[in-house]
């Protein structure tokens, strides 16, 4: 009798916190999403700064083939 009244009480119990997990998860992930991609986005930024473009799409840099500096 004790066995099948705890069985009982514990389906509901686990059914409520699947309820609850079900109503309140999606705004969780939608907020940790919110927060990871902001915070990724201000590391990568960090690491790898933007790269300046010239007037034809293409970086030159110091050491390029199109710079004078790496001229002797």
């Amino acid at each position: 009798n004790d066995l099948i009244s705890a069985m009982v009480l514990l389906k509901d119990i686990i059914l409520h916190a699947v309820l609850v997990w079900l109503c309140i998860a999606p705004v969780g992930i939608l907020v940790l999403c919110w927060v990871l991609k902001s915070l990724l986005k201000k590391l990568s930024v960090h690491r790898n700064p933007p790269v300046e473009r010239s007037s034809n799409g293409f970086h030159q840099g110091p050491g390029s083939a199109g710079d004078d500096r790496s001229r002797p």
